[in-house]
């Protein structure tokens, strides 16, 4: 197609229908046409002769998703409805860009796969926050309450090693299919993916919470000093 032509677009509302977001712009504002003050994508997604209607109507401050003409209240509960994949130039960052790249792309393709795993990334997030204030709090010589900072690090180690469990699971469901995959492409074989995860385990059968926690106590003093826990999820590499 010419340029102008809307096939970015097309391929843009494609991807918001799927992540309720763009992959472009962080604002939902700039989704909206100028001078006009709302917008809307829908779509029939035919999944192996199953229906459903998608759709996400944007306007002042607020998103509102449905399912079938159904208000979805959780954005969790909608996002693994509709499987994508787009490629595009900023990908690349994703083998020249820093681990943060890579573990954003891996928990984008996860959340579609995992129902709830965005909400636990989410919940994780929020309870890092809470920890790494304290960590600061206890560095700067300011007194807190011990019992609720150890509340909040069992958490932090509930929630982090089932995001653990789950990338352990997703890589090597990958594995079992790429090395043919690349191998047809680029006639390489033994081609796979490596999931570096922070706690170095090799079989998620392992007593992954314990192993975690004893970590967490092995770094506490540099997690002090850093004012930021060193060791989780949000570490990790592929």
């Amino acid at each position: 197609g010419n340029n102008a032509q809307g096939k970015t677009n097309l391929l843009e509302s494609i991807y918001v229908l799927s992540f309720t977001r763009s992959h472009r712009i962080f604002s939902d504002e700039n989704l909206i046409m100028k001078n006009k003050k709302n917008c809307l994508i829908k779509g029939l997604l035919d999944n192996d002769g199953i229906n459903s209607n998608l759709k996400i109507q944007l306007d002042d401050n607020q998103k509102k998703i449905y399912v079938d003409n159904e208000n979805i209240k959780k954005l969790s509960d909608y996002i693994s409805k509709m499987n994508v994949i787009i490629f595009f130039p900023e990908d690349l960052y994703i083998i020249k860009g820093n681990p943060k790249e890579r573990r954003k792309f891996l928990d984008n393709e996860i959340t579609q796969f995992v129902n709830g795993y965005y909400e636990l990334l989410n919940d994780y997030n929020k309870i890092l926050k809470i920890r790494n204030d304290f960590l600061k709090k206890i560095h700067n010589g300011e007194k807190i309450n011990e019992q609720y900072f150890n509340i909040i690090t069992d958490y932090l180690i509930k929630k982090g090693s089932l995001i653990i469990k789950i990338r352990y699971k997703f890589i090597n469901q990958i594995n079992k299919y790429i090395e043919k995959i690349y191998y047809n492409i680029m006639r390489i074989k033994n081609f796979n993916v490596k999931y570096e995860n922070c706690l170095n385990i090799s079989s998620i059968n392992e007593n992954i919470e314990k192993i975690f926690k004893n970590k967490l106590i092995q770094n506490y003093e540099n997690d002090i000093k850093n004012g930021s826990t060193s060791i989780g999820p949000h570490r990790e590499d592929f």
